[in-house]
């Protein structure tokens, strides 16, 4: 895999710069419209036919790219819900038939249809752009720190030149994202706030990691509530920028803001000491995965959702 990963890697850059270099030599650079840049390079010289075939091939691989997403965010709701941070009941239901975590793929898909029906394309295309190059930030800190935590853990590929490697990456993700406009990063710190909403206020109490401790909810409201009205009387202090009371409202969403953040913070904690939240159905991610690979109800092994019933569970690394 990661042969095919690098190789494939190699092969699109080389394209993209072929590409590139017949698109200036069509139209200069400074008259290429970055909307449709191939599809207008062939329509001014002349080639109409071409600019079709242009434009189904681009649909048809934007559809392929947007099936696979949408195929894999579902599994990741799947490994969340057995890792106890949201429910698993709906996202780690795992259709008899079809053995696919059904409910979240519908939900997935009903939220993507939502995003691109009524916000704009060009926004859209920001904030997935940045949202994965933050993720990748994430991998390659992670690969730092797992050397450093488990450092004899069996890794069928091992990445070379540790800590260059990942620091190269992790330095020419934040290039690209700090190349966007201001308003992603904007929309990034207020998805990692509702992120951090759902953690604190469920998957703490709820994650394999950590049933059983609940500590003082203190320093945590103070998180959430800074953290929230922040972010609340910063998006509206932005947002109303040509109305005369800017500033009351500002306030408002602030304190809102911080009501809201203690609330959940106090509300998890309260919740979690009474058994209002119980612990995981299972032994969670960890335990579950390395014991059985995932097993249904009728016993069938379903680490992966599109394995057959038939697949064996496999042993897993604990370690990694």
């Amino acid at each position: 895999m990661p042969v095919g990963i690098i190789a494939s890697l190699i092969i699109c850059t080389i394209l993209y710069i072929a590409v590139s270099a017949v698109l200036t030599g069509m139209v200069p650079y400074k008259e290429i419209n970055i909307d449709a840049p191939v599809v207008e390079a062939f329509k001014r010289a002349g080639l109409v036919w071409m600019q079709y075939l242009v434009a189904a091939g681009a649909m048809t691989g934007i559809t392929s790219v947007l099936l696979v997403m949408m195929l894999s965010q579902p599994r990741v709701m799947l490994a969340l819900g057995r890792d106890g941070l949201v429910p698993n009941s709906f996202f780690g239901d795992i259709h008899p038939k079809f053995r696919t975590p059904w409910k979240s793929t519908i939900l997935t898909g009903l939220f993507v249809a939502s995003m691109a029906g009524f916000i704009p394309l060009s926004i859209l295309a920001e904030m997935t752009s940045i949202g994965t190059l933050f993720a990748f930030v994430i991998v390659c800190g992670a690969v730092m720190v797992m050397r450093r935590t488990n450092p004899n853990a069996n890794r069928p590929f091992r990445a070379p030149f540790v800590p260059l490697v990942p620091i190269l990456g992790i330095l020419t993700c934040l290039l690209l994202m700090f190349s966007l406009p201001a308003e992603n990063w904007y929309r990034l710190i207020i998805w990692l706030v509702i992120g951090f909403n759902i953690y604190f206020g469920y998957g703490r109490y709820r994650s394999v990691m950590s049933v059983g401790e609940v500590g003082s909810p203190a320093a945590l409201a103070i998180l959430l509530g800074a953290l929230d009205g922040l972010v609340a009387g910063v998006a509206t202090y932005m947002f109303m920028e040509t109305s005369p009371s800017r500033l009351m409202y500002t306030v408002v969403a602030a304190l809102i803001g911080i009501a809201i953040g203690v609330a959940i913070a106090f509300l998890g904690h309260s919740m979690a000491r009474s058994g209002k939240i119980p612990p995981p159905s299972h032994p969670g991610s960890l335990a579950h995965e390395i014991k059985t690979h995932g097993v249904s109800p009728a016993g069938q092994a379903v680490g992966d959702p599109d394995a057959p019933p038939s697949s064996p569970a496999g042993d897993i690394d604990s370690r990694v």
